[in-house]
C-alpha cells in the first residue's frame, strides 16, 4: 500500500448513537463498500451528558440490525460517565452494568470479544489492568494521537483513537489521514458522534463520504477495529 508491504488500516467509531446519524452512516459506509464501528450506551436516557441527553439515540434493536448488515456495534459505557474522574467503584460499576446489558440485549454469551470503547476516550490505567482480562481490547487516548503500530497488542490490550477537532473537524480529519499514510504505523482509529446536526462535533454527511473516498485513495483499508485486531494479529 502507498508503495509499502506494511497495512494501512484506518477504523471509523461512532459514539453515543444518535439514531438518524447512524442510519445514514450505515448507508455511507455500505455504498462505499465498508464498515463503520458504532459505540452505544446501555441506559442513555441515564446520562448526565447535555449531548446524549439532547439527541434521540437508538435502541438495540437498531444495533442488532446494523450489526446483522456487516457493521461493529460495540459497548461505549452505561450511563456514559468520564471513567478517568469517577471514583473507582462507581467506574466499575459503570462498567459491570454496561457490559451486562450489552450482551443481554445483544444475544451475546459473554464480552470475551467486545471492545470497551471508553466514554471521553478516557480510562485510568489501573481501571484498564481490571477490564483487560474481561474484553478483547480497550479504546481510549492519553494524548488524541490515534495512530498504533503493527504489534500495538503484543503487550497490552489498549489502542489509541482520536476524536478530529472543530471547528474544523473536516479538515483534521484529513490531515490526520494524510499524516498517517506516510507514517510508520499501521493503524489510524477516528472517533466521531453525529452527522450534520447531531451530537458534538457533528461531520456533514458529504464530508465522511469524501474522507471515505479520499482515504481509500491514499492506499487505506477501511475496517472496524474488531476487524483491524484480528488483521494485526496474523501480521
Amino acid at each position: 500500500m502507498n508503495g509499502s508491504s506494511e497495512p494501512r488500516f484506518i477504523s471509523f467509531c461512532f459514539d453515543d448513537g444518535y439514531e438518524k446519524s447512524c442510519r445514514a452512516i450505515a448507508d455511507i459506509f455500505e455504498g462505499e463498500g465498508a464498515s463503520a464501528s458504532f459505540c452505544v450506551l446501555t441506559d442513555p436516557a441515564g446520562s448526565a451528558d447535555d449531548y446524549v441527553r439532547s439527541g434521540r439515540i437508538g435502541d438495540f434493536e437498531l444495533w442488532r440490525a446494523l450489526a446483522a448488515r456487516g457493521h461493529e456495534v460495540m459497548p461505549h459505557g452505561h450511563h456514559h460517565i468520564h471513567l478517568g474522574t469517577a471514583s473507582e467503584a462507581e467506574a466499575k460499576a459503570e462498567i459491570e452494568a454496561c457490559l451486562r446489558l450489552f450482551c443481554e440485549r445483544m444475544q451475546l454469551s459473554g464480552p470475551s470479544d467486545l471492545i470497551y470503547h471508553c466514554a471521553y476516550n478516557h480510562i485510568l490505567p489501573s481501571l484498564a489492568d481490571w477490564l483487560q482480562p474481561q474484553v478483547r481490547a480497550i479504546r481510549a487516548s492519553e494524548a488524541n494521537i490515534g495512530t498504533n503500530p503493527v504489534a500495538w497488542n503484543r503487550t497490552r490490550s489498549v489502542f489509541d483513537a482520536c476524536f478530529p477537532l472543530p471547528p474544523a473537524i473536516e479538515t483534521d480529519a484529513r490531515t490526520r489521514i494524510a499524516n498517517f499514510i506516510t507514517s510508520a504505523d499501521a493503524w489510524l482509529t477516528l472517533c466521531f458522534h453525529g452527522l450534520d446536526d447531531e451530537g458534538w462535533g457533528p461531520l456533514p454527511a458529504d464530508a465522511l463520504r469524501a474522507i471515505i473516498r479520499e482515504a481509500v485513495g491514499l492506499g487505506a483499508t477501511i475496517m472496524p477495529p474488531g476487524m483491524v485486531i484480528r488483521a494485526l494479529a496474523s501480521v
